[in-house]
């Protein structure tokens, strides 16, 4: 940290330099250079990613507060002994005046751990925000003046520079910014060019508008659920017509309608912007290029023009000036493909819109956008959202090439799919928050926090969240399901029924007359659920979830000849490999109604030789488990159980969370209760959900 002859605090070094054949070289604790900055993965010479910069930033603030370094040592060696293995004096110890939240951000940074650390600054910025009316100059003033002048800085002017450093993360922009933000909507293009990979290009012109903290853009997606509660789902082009309709909807004022034309070689787009209100243009303007290459920069200034003529300031323009290629793709091919895959994920057809961000990215592999969406559309085509894993791990290194709206998204579901676990979701729900203060309306971020409250267990937020969503979009199918289990899940077994009643009244879809069925189905209206599904078979004779779902009640009503009927039929019919894993499970689950283990043994048998086919790691450990779980309820073989557990030992950490809690609760089934609390308090951190189950299984033992 150095100050500038204009009195400028800068801070010049993070401690990102690798620690290389130091020897014991002597050095006083007050001039300690870099390696007291540094990381304990930095200094162990592994990967370091952002998470180093922000156990350095924890650093600096530790030292900035109490005027001493939290790790030291007379050489170097001795200052990476103690960042590795001792922990810094407590501030608070230091600084009996300081906020005790502010010492806890600041001991969160320094968490050796880096998965116990900030897993992003934004997660910091929100706690640092909670603190506003707790720290104060004098609060942030260091004691030991001695120390400051060490560091160059005198007592004022370190009290400066943190006040500036608190100042920038707590004080942003005022919110009143925010709300002022005038609504607009964007047409699709009147594309005159007859070039189809030209059709998407009102997307892109949405991204570069977005960039604005003087506009609020109508997203696609908004403009889709409006069209449903129109009763025109089917359409795929909003031209000038129907946008004015859209505005009329949505009270949005303003309309921008683009067009393209070709002249040779030249592209021309022009931009026409409506004063609805007045019925009259408030200016209209244009751009041209040559070759499908200019396009994107064509875009980036209409942009900027469209910005300045609704009279956003010039400064705010060239603050926030992106270029759109940088965060979508310079092809324009590949741009096609994302934007039809959009369009198909607000039709709910996410097997089809999976295979076009597929194609994006096989013609840009730095397309960030459309591996964010294919995580998505992965997910939920194939009803597995830990598939989602790979692609949105591939979109979290190319962060920086997505807008910056969308990259709130990216790192909470990259949060949040780490572990699966309560921290995660909470970590994630950090990040959508901070998101909510600058994009209220946000239907996709509105629904993820109801969705991450709902698998956190805060069901009434979660609740109240999904009637967000609702009151935007009332048709829309994934608010209603999440709720109707969010009510099931609270056991408001009649509230989950209303729920489910209000999505076949609005959507009428095969998933809504299943979440229905279930519902009888919890009230013990068994037969009036299986009567529902039947109803539901015949406006919905080629739906086979249906007859899936059926499965269930057929067992319920002892109806067991049914059951195995419905699976088989559904096994043999469908021949690729996730339909036969989902097949092989169902029957495997079912067998034991009717005393058929060995039946369903063999069934386990065929899943572990396809998931190691496939090399799934994680899927075998899955199912190994079940095997364990065979072996002690049908033949009470614990020792045959035990050998099942020993066999996915090397590859635990594959573990999904749930299977976590499995592992030592199945141990205390088998009366191995030391290793059993073992796993939950060492391993896995399960103690608190784990303890109470051995507990009432040892009494029962």
């Amino acid at each position: 940290m150095i100050v500038t002859n204009d009195s400028v605090v800068k801070i010049i070094d993070f401690g990102l330099a690798k620690l290389i054949g130091s020897k014991g070289i002597t050095k006083t604790p007050s001039t300690m250079g870099t390696v007291a900055y540094m990381s304990p993965e930095q200094t162990q010479g592994e990967t370091v990613d952002h998470r180093t910069d922000i156990w350095s930033l924890g650093v600096i603030l530790y030292e900035m507060l109490t005027g001493q370094l939290p790790f030291k040592g007379e050489y170097d060696q001795a200052v990476v002994y103690s960042i590795l293995n001792e922990e810094p004096k407590p501030l608070t110890d230091i600084r009996p005046d300081l906020p005790m939240a502010l010492a806890q951000v600041v001991e969160k940074a320094l968490q050796k751990d880096r998965h116990a650390r900030y897993q992003h600054v934004d997660e910091m910025l929100a706690d640092l925000r909670q603190l506003k009316g707790e720290v104060t100059p004098r609060a942030i003033t260091p004691t030991s003046k001695k120390r400051a002048r060490t560091l160059a800085l005198s007592g004022f002017i370190l009290a400066a520079a943190i006040l500036a450093l608190l100042g920038y993360l707590l004080w942003p922009q005022p919110q009143q910014e925010i709300a002022e933000r005038i609504p607009v909507a964007v047409a699709d293009f009147v594309n005159e060019t007859k070039e189809d990979e030209l059709d998407g290009l009102s997307g892109m012109l949405i991204t570069a508008l977005e960039q604005s903290r003087r506009l609020a853009v109508l997203t696609r997606s908004r403009m889709f659920d409006v069209l449903k509660q129109m009763g025109k789902e089917n359409i795929d082009h909003v031209g000038e017509d129907l946008g004015k309709e859209i505005c009329q909807r949505t009270r949005v004022k303003t309309l921008v309608v683009p067009s393209i034309r070709k002249f040779g070689k030249l592209y021309t787009i022009d931009l026409k912007i409506l004063d609805l209100q007045k019925n009259q243009y408030l200016f209209t303007t244009n751009e041209t290029g040559e070759g499908h290459e200019s396009i994107p920069g064509l875009i980036d200034k209409l942009s900027m023009k469209t910005r300045a003529g609704m009279e956003e300031r010039t400064s705010d323009i060239r603050a926030t000036r992106v270029k759109v290629s940088d965060v979508t793709t310079i092809n324009l091919e590949a741009y096609r493909h994302y934007f039809l895959g959009e369009q198909l994920v607000n039709k709910m057809q996410f097997a089809e819109a999976q295979e076009e961000f597929k194609k994006a990215i096989a013609l840009d592999s730095t397309f960030g956008l459309a591996y964010f969406q294919l995580a998505y559309a992965t997910a939920w085509s194939l009803g597995n959202e830990h598939l989602g894993i790979e692609p949105i791990q591939k979109a979290m290194t190319l962060i920086e090439r997505i807008p910056e709206k969308e990259r709130y998204l990216v790192r909470a579901e990259s949060a949040r799919l780490g572990t699966g676990d309560g921290e995660a979701y909470a970590e994630a729900l950090l990040i959508l928050k901070e998101m909510e203060r600058l994009y209220p309306d946000g239907k996709e971020m509105l629904f993820r926090i109801g969705d991450y409250s709902y698998h956190s267990g805060q069901y009434a937020t979660a609740s109240e969240y999904f009637e967000k969503v609702l009151a935007i979009d009332p048709t829309f199918s994934r608010a209603y399901e999440h709720l109707t289990w969010t009510y099931g899940d609270m056991k408001s077994f009649k509230n989950a029924l209303v729920s489910a009643q209000r999505y076949v009244s609005a959507v009428g879809s095969p998933e809504s007359y299943r979440l229905l069925a279930g519902a009888y189905f919890r009230l013990g209206e068994v037969a009036t659920g299986l009567k529902t599904l039947k109803q539901a078979q015949t406006l919905f004779p080629d739906r086979d979830e249906i007859g899936d779902a059926s499965v269930d009640f057929y067992i319920r009503l002892e109806e067991y000849d049914n059951s195995e009927a419905e699976l088989k039929r559904l096994l043999a019919k469908y021949q690729t490999d996730e339909a036969k894993r989902l097949y092989h499970l169902k029957l495997a689950h079912f067998y034991p109604y009717i005393g058929k283990y060995r039946e369903g043994l063999r069934y386990f048998d065929k899943l572990l030789e396809s998931y190691a086919q496939a090399h799934d790691t994680a899927g075998v450990v899955d199912i190994q488990i079940f095997k364990a779980y065979y072996f002690f309820w049908g033949w009470n073989d614990t020792g045959q159980a035990r050998m099942e557990l020993k066999k996915i030992f090397p590859f635990v950490n594959k573990l999904l969370y749930v299977y976590r809690q499995n592992l030592p609760v199945l141990y205390t089934y088998l009366g191995d209760f030391v290793q059993a609390e073992e796993l939950a308090r060492n391993k896995y951190k399960l103690v608190e959900i784990c303890l109470p189950v051995f507990t009432h299984l040892q009494r029962k033992t």
